[in-house]
């Protein structure tokens, strides 16, 4: 009943203070109940659902997804599917209400560095495409320390031209070329952020390949470029 009330029932003029306090009345307990793991799972949703209306409510219960995501995966335990609902609630939550809380930032940064590399496939998928809706948002992009962007964008496209993992993944190398696509077009600043994010990348792949460090690189690249009487 309150995920279909925060999800379809939306209406203008409403309180949304009042529609929180109902449904936390009707969710809380379920949190309490471990027994049931679908109820429990339907109660993250509607916590990560009703975090989205309000930032006070999202820095209160910051606490439960943190925990969520910090734990790790085990088989026992059934924790994947919570693990999911709390990646997309964070994400949906960053969007609406950015990172200037130190919570939040901190949600940022479990997003886009443990789980843009988690092993578990699926989980990668979800942060992949989370991470990705995120930097279509000006706050968490633009306004954003931009070496920490620089990295992210490297970071995705490892992760575009990673043989191991995206071909056998259609849906991530989709995800990935279509961010691609449409991220550099969407101003000046984000075609510089991408040129930066492929200039660590190049130099990552030839420190690996040749063994060079960055001063040694720079220093070839300025010694072959050509002089002021070299012939076209």
């Amino acid at each position: 009943m309150c995920r279909t009330l925060l999800k379809q029932c939306r209406l203008s003029n409403v309180n949304d203070q009042n529609v929180i306090a109902i449904c936390e009345t009707i969710v809380h307990p379920c949190v309490l109940n471990l027994t049931d793991k679908e109820n429990l799972l339907l109660a993250f949703e509607c916590i990560g659902l009703i975090c989205i209306l309000d930032k006070s409510v999202f820095l209160n219960y910051s606490k439960i997804f943190t925990e969520i995501l910090d734990d790790e995966i085990d088989p026992e335990k059934d924790n994947k599917r919570e693990k999911v609902i709390a990646i997309k609630s964070v994400v949906d939550g960053l969007i609406i209400h950015g990172i200037s809380e130190p919570q939040l930032d901190t949600f940022f940064e479990i997003l886009t560095k443990k789980y843009l590399t988690v092993k578990d496939r699926i989980l990668r998928q979800v942060s992949i495409e989370g991470v990705c809706k995120m930097l279509f948002t000006p706050r968490l992009c633009d306004q954003n320390d931009q070496k920490r962007i620089d990295a992210i964008l490297a970071q995705l496209l490892l992760l575009f031209f990673d043989h191991e993992y995206s071909p056998k993944n259609s849906l991530v190398t989709s995800i990935l070329n279509e961010f691609f696509k449409n991220f550099a077009p969407y101003s000046e600043q984000r075609c510089y952020m991408l040129l930066n994010a492929m200039t660590k990348v190049v130099y990552a792949c030839m420190r690996e390949r040749y063994g060079l460090d960055k001063k040694s690189m720079n220093s070839s690249f300025t010694s072959n470029k050509p002089g002021k009487n070299a012939k076209k």
